[in-house]
């Protein structure tokens, strides 16, 4: 909702070159800059345009729970750069409508987000070092508000549905991930999730997990996986993880070596640990179902 000033100048002649002049005026509005990222709640401010170029004037809005302020700059190509610069306040954000995962946090931290977008297109980078914020996700993506870790996000696109999706969350994890598009739904096709460093660039098909890692806690991942939902399916490639402490089926199992590979719609690999050691057999279809051989 807003007030739009235009002014137009068509040519009548073969070869003119029509001019554009505007600026739409609007407070109090939900904005969705990407349907992947966060609504803008109580938007408002000011965007200028002609026919080559954008330009915002003191856009200000909220984020969830949080103030977020947004700039924007036009480069020859057409492509706006839009920044934001806000911080995030769970406790605010839970009042209203937001994901879900927001629970799981506490306190407050800044954040930048930097969105180049181009015909309806969008490259998109977020950062912040979390300080101030106590995460209660699932081990090990867990801290206190006193801890500082890099957090990065990045997604950019490659091809008309085929996008390239990376993250790190300082030492503990990091990953790239290519996913196609089509039809309302999305696949992750290549990939790899490193644990303890820095994720390679995906070479073969599948997504394949390794590192180490102090403690994963499997059941509460299950858990949240659920609560987050989504339509995106992953094709796996094969995990081989060294785990200082493993939570699984409600029980703890240490200084566990994970090694398995997804063949024919079936986990087959082996465990290696202090209180159990053989090979094992997921097939996660239906309700799932295991077989195990342990020495």
């Amino acid at each position: 909702n807003g007030k739009l000033s235009l002014k137009l100048s068509i040519p009548l002649y073969e070869g003119g070159k029509g001019r554009v002049a505007g600026a739409y005026q609007f407070a109090n509005n939900t904005v969705v800059i990407n349907p992947e990222l966060p609504a803008v709640e109580q938007a408002g401010g000011r965007v200028e345009f002609t026919e080559s170029s954008v330009r915002v004037q003191s856009i200000s809005g909220v984020v969830l729970g949080g103030p977020v302020t947004i700039a924007t700059t036009t480069a020859r190509d057409a492509a706006v750069r839009v920044t934001l610069q806000g911080r995030i306040n769970p406790d605010s954000a839970l009042r209203g409508p937001g994901p879900s995962w927001v629970r799981h946090l506490r306190g407050s931290t800044d954040w930048r987000a930097v969105i180049n977008a181009r015909k309806r297109n969008a490259d998109i980078v977020i950062e912040s070092n979390l300080q101030g914020l106590a995460v209660d996700l699932p081990a090990p993506a867990v801290k206190t508000a006193a801890e500082s870790i890099p957090l990065r996000i990045e997604r950019r696109l490659l091809a008309a549905n085929q996008d390239r999706l990376s993250l790190s969350l300082g030492e503990i994890v990091s990953m790239n991930l290519l996913r196609h598009s089509e039809g309302g739904h999305s696949v992750i096709t290549h990939g790899t999730v490193r644990f303890g460093g820095a994720a390679a660039e995906p070479d073969r098909n599948g997504v394949w997990v390794s590192g180490a890692v102090k403690t994963l806690d499997v059941d509460r991942w299950l858990a949240f996986s659920g609560q987050v939902g989504g339509d995106t399916r992953i094709e796996w490639g094969g995990v081989d993880v060294k785990l200082g402490a493993l939570d699984v089926f409600r029980r703890r199992f240490s200084e566990v070596a994970v090694n398995a590979a997804m063949q024919g719609g079936q986990w087959r690999g082996s465990l290696s640990g202090k209180e159990l050691e053989g090979t094992i057999t997921w097939q996660p279809q239906g309700r799932g179902r295991i077989f195990a051989l342990m020495k």
